[in-house]
């Protein structure tokens, strides 16, 4: 027996096929809403696999882009794999995006070599290139990859420790500013590093060539947290959306105002879900979508200890401000299921 054929997403020859046993899921019903917490389907019946989730919209197009797994004994963490969707429900998989040259012993690599796992990946388009930039959690350093199309495949560039710090936790947010040119990381700092700012959250501003952060910092949170999601609501001001740090314990979110992405003082606004374990998920990414903002999160323990099939936490979030000078207000209720709101 010869030949191939796509089997719950992959490619299999018939002769392994004939030895295994038939797929789990031969296919899926579409999806009109969303089901937080419960297992996600892609087109083909399989359960999606894109933990640490960056969104990108292209047009009428989304892709999520996500780490494989965190399994480093099995070679699995160094995968990044991306779904394509038109309505944020029902996602094809597109295969690997990117696959991280790695993992190496990352404390005694000179830069440019990358180091450590593939995780947390956020892509951005460069309105000079047209190519597209992933960044990824390769810790202690930063990896950043290019592509000429959002499905990839991405391919290494360099990898940095931004400004002299061992990274943790990651987001990447271009400025919707007048050019987009305007792109920062923020980042939680991983401890151990050389320096004392251990958790502390970090906002750099990147080149203008995006290929590396400036020398120093423009702005700094300086309590213990992990997890940043950043967003920016027009006519209201930047958030930083943060987890408390308890590794893939869920715990109280916690998320920051300030009205610029460069702003010396960050207002915490406390915990938006009002529920001690943020409905048990940790932020990765805050969409704007119709006029709304969407939490995604991942919902980590026990499905990563314990490997079972991952699950991801989506939710919308109201956001108020009752006065022009008055704080805004974020809020975050649980929904076992609930459909996209009308576009605005």
């Amino acid at each position: 027996m010869s030949g191939k054929l796509k089997c719950c997403g992959v490619t299999m020859s018939l002769l392994v096929m004939a030895t295994v046993a038939p797929c789990a899921h031969a296919s899926a019903s579409p999806y009109s809403s969303f089901h937080p917490g419960q297992t996600w389907l892609d087109t083909d019946g399989v359960p999606i696999r894109a933990h640490s989730a960056g969104l990108l919209t292209v047009g009428n197009d989304y892709y999520w882009y996500g780490a494989d797994n965190y399994t480093s004994g099995d070679g699995t963490n160094v995968w990044i794999n991306v779904y394509h969707s038109r309505d944020l429900m029902n996602w094809d998989n597109k295969g690997h995006a990117y696959v991280h040259p790695g993992p190496f012993p990352c404390a005694s690599n000179p830069a440019p070599m990358p180091c450590g796992e593939a995780d947390r990946p956020k892509v951005v388009r460069n309105p000079d290139t047209g190519l597209y930039l992933m960044v990824t959690k390769s810790s202690p350093r930063v990896t950043l990859a290019t592509a000429a199309s959002p499905l990839g495949p991405f391919a290494f560039k360099t990898s940095i420790l931004p400004n002299g710090h061992w990274v943790g936790d990651l987001a990447v947010f271009q400025d919707p500013g007048p050019d987009g040119r305007a792109l920062y990381l923020v980042y939680s700092v991983r401890p151990n590093g050389p320096d004392e700012h251990q958790r502390d959250i970090i906002i750099s501003k990147f080149t203008l060539a995006w290929d590396d952060v400036l020398p120093d910092a423009v702005g700094e949170i300086t309590e213990g947290r992990e997890g940043p999601a950043v967003f920016f609501v027009p006519g209201t001001g930047y958030f930083i959306w943060t987890s408390h740090v308890t590794g893939w314990n869920p715990n109280p979110a916690s998320v920051f105002f300030a009205a610029s992405m460069e702003a010396k003082t960050w207002t915490d606004l406390g915990n938006p879900t009002h529920n001690s374990t943020s409905f048990r998920s940790q932020s990765t990414y805050i969409l704007h979508v119709n006029g709304s903002y969407l939490y995604i999160a991942d919902r980590f323990e026990p499905y990563v200890k314990k490997h079972i099939q991952p699950r991801y936490v989506w939710l919308p979030i109201d956001v108020s401000q009752p006065c022009p000078s008055c704080v805004p207000q974020l809020n975050v209720s649980w929904r076992d299921t609930w459909s996209l709101p009308e576009r605005r």
